[in-house]
């Protein structure tokens, strides 16, 4: 099947499509690629690991797209670049639209109750906070833009490491060297983290929660240091552009973790988990280099 094909490919029903038309995820890439310059092999991947989509497989591993999946793959997408919606919130669209079998495609808006009552509301995205002015000992903002604890923010260390990291290091929380996903109570015990906090992070993309609203280890260190920055007048909103950063870093470095990870041997895991975390915290120093040469550079003119 052409990219063309795949292209202009109808209907989102998960598994739906004829499977002559199943094309491989680099076609998949091909076809979305002018549309979503960012997609990327390892997003596709985890999107299917996050089961919004679910491709077919040959016998021998390799995925099949049917134009459905491609459709559905593009509604996510769109999903989450043009309306900034989490993870979850796509995932419960979806299977409305796979529960309704008179829907013709997913929708973004608030589904009419199947029972009689009232609708529920659909939670408000969080406004846009009022900027912050310099006040006697530092920035302050409205009261309840972003509320913060009685006690100090704790400040972000250099860089955030990711698994694999030496003991000792102050990011080594019990959660993330065992690799556990952490909840929403975690993250909340933290100083300077709310639930408007949370919640502006999710909803610009920030964090990621996964079906059961738990999340990634490293969320802790993501929450505290957006709290930080936060606390110094930068909001949330103003960090979508460093999570795009980071998701095109992440299909870039995936081209040199995945070649070790499926080496033979009962040490490739062990392997690429150290590559992975070697990987992450020399682009994070790098990228964390770079910004502060830059507003050096910005302060001398």
């Amino acid at each position: 099947m052409t990219t063309a094909g795949l292209a202009s490919g109808d209907g989102y029903g998960a598994g739906a499509g004829d499977p002559e038309a199943a094309a491989s995820i680099g076609s998949v890439l091909d076809a979305l690629r002018a549309d979503f310059p960012e997609i990327t092999i390892s997003k596709i991947r985890f999107l299917e690991s996050e089961g919004l989509i679910s491709p077919a497989r040959t016998p021998s591993g390799y995925r099949q797209f049917s134009p459905a999946d491609v459709s559905r793959l593009r509604f996510v997408l769109s999903a989450q670049r043009d309306h900034y919606l989490p993870l979850k919130v796509i995932r419960s669209r979806l299977a409305e639209f796979d529960a309704d079998p008179t829907a013709t495609e997913p929708t973004l808006g608030t589904p009419v109750p199947s029972t009689p009552g009232p609708p529920t509301p659909t939670p408000a995205p969080p406004a846009a906070p009022t900027p912050l002015r310099q006040g006697p000992t530092g920035p302050t903002g409205p009261t309840g833009t972003f509320p913060r604890s009685p006690g100090p923010v704790r400040p972000p260390d250099d860089t955030v490491v990711p698994p694999g990291t030496p003991a000792g290091d102050p990011d080594a929380d019990p959660a993330l060297d065992g690799g556990r996903l952490v909840p929403r109570a975690t993250l909340l015990a933290e100083d300077g983290v709310d639930e408007a906090l949370l919640d502006a992070l999710e909803h610009h993309g920030v964090l990621r929660a996964d079906a059961s609203g738990t999340y990634e280890p490293e969320a802790i260190a993501l929450a505290r240091t957006a709290a930080a920055l936060a606390a110094l007048g930068v909001e949330p909103r103003l960090l979508r552009g460093l999570r795009a950063g980071a998701d095109r870093e992440v299909g870039l470095l995936t081209q040199l973790v995945t070649p070790v990870a499926l080496s033979r041997g009962p040490e490739a895991t062990r392997r690429a988990d150290a590559l992975s975390g070697e990987l992450a915290a020399l682009s994070g120093r790098l990228h964390a280099l770079l910004v502060g040469a830059g507003l050096r550079r910005g302060l001398r003119r």
